[in-house]
């Protein structure tokens, strides 16, 4: 029998998707798997815990790998950054289907990082169905803003712009609003007759918090056209977004330009978001300079694994990544 390389294991778990991609240690690709979410606000913790084991058993049919010679593997599971329960189940899973080697279960928010900058000190706003600012410098210090999940804040984000135009719509249906083209940008949305029955639709969504951020796009094309409600909710969707980038800068950088990378598909699908939340900052003072991402966010992953298997992270590296699991 031929002997069998080790590799490692990055997984990038949301709210929307989770990828999982196995990798040998000079970064080349040798296999990756998706499925649904396994953020534990997305669903019961048992059958997220079970879509991540089939996704990883489907991995290891898929490339011929065994678990036994998984040197490292890090989880970057959203919502789990504030829940020690969860990350020993995700944790354990690993374990029991025979990966032998460090095991490191973390939120979403320095998996980000790290592909962004290349583990390189900066700051990344990410703005998907949840939001969060994390930032990294070469000192070594650490500071997070937001990311707190969708029950109560996730200020922002997809989720929370589509969820302020629902509510919006909702009080304009039933007369205690302003009048707003939200009401049919829902409705046509939803695929429902009237607003009342919006809330059944939802129900029967697989992961009603996706659905309502997959609204966020057509509340920007509501303000594109003119909508001063639609306008006003990307505009305080900004302003969440720019607070948090200052706390992260005054606690890391303060006094010094920062690199700022953008990631996540609010930003992706709708660029001007972007836009609008560089002039908020500049309008405040806070120094920074625009970086493309260097890596997709699931590569930061393995590159954590990577670095965990004591593999660094030097240019040649990167570079392979890069190559393998190239931006879109």
């Amino acid at each position: 029998m031929k002997q069998q390389l080790p590799w490692v294991l990055g997984v990038d778990g949301g709210g929307t998707k989770t990828r999982c991609n196995a990798s040998g240690l000079s970064g080349k690709l040798l296999g990756a798997v998706t499925t649904g979410p396994t953020n534990p606000n997305a669903g019961g913790l048992q059958q997220l815990i079970d879509r991540l084991a089939s996704a990883l058993e489907q991995l290891q049919k898929q490339t011929g790998l065994q678990m036994a010679h998984c040197r490292a593997a890090y989880l970057a599971m959203a919502g789990t950054e504030f829940d020690p329960g969860s990350r020993e189940m995700f944790q354990r899973t690993v374990g029991q289907l025979g990966c032998t080697g460090r095991v490191v279960v973390e939120g979403d928010f320095r998996c980000a990082w790290a592909a962004a900058g290349a583990m390189d000190e900066g700051i990344v706003a990410s703005c998907g169905t949840g939001s969060f600012v994390y930032g990294e410098n070469r000192l070594g210090g650490r500071c997070l803003a937001g990311g707190w999940g969708p029950l109560f804040d996730d200020e922002g984000s997809c989720y929370d712009i589509s969820r302020e135009a629902l509510r919006l719509a909702a009080q304009a249906a039933d007369g205690r609003g302003e009048s707003t083209r939200l009401v049919r940008v829902v409705l046509d949305f939803s695929g429902v007759s009237e607003m009342r029955m919006v809330s059944r639709w939802l129900r029967r969504q697989e992961s009603p918090t996706a659905a309502i951020a997959g609204l966020a796009p057509h509340v920007f094309t509501a303000a594109h056209s003119g909508d001063s409600q639609a306008a006003a909710i990307i505009r305080r969707g900004a302003a969440a977004m720019t607070a948090g980038i200052q706390r992260v800068h005054s606690a890391l950088f303060s006094g010094h330009e920062a690199p700022l990378y953008a990631v996540g598909s609010g930003f992706a699908n709708q660029p001007e978001y972007l836009d609008i939340i560089l002039a908020m900052a500049a309008e405040d003072g806070i120094p920074l300079v625009r970086r493309q991402p260097v890596l997709p966010v699931h590569a930061g992953a393995v590159l954590l694994a990577l670095n965990l298997a004591g593999v660094p992270a030097d240019e040649q590296l990167v570079e392979t990544l890069a190559e393998e699991m190239p931006l879109h």
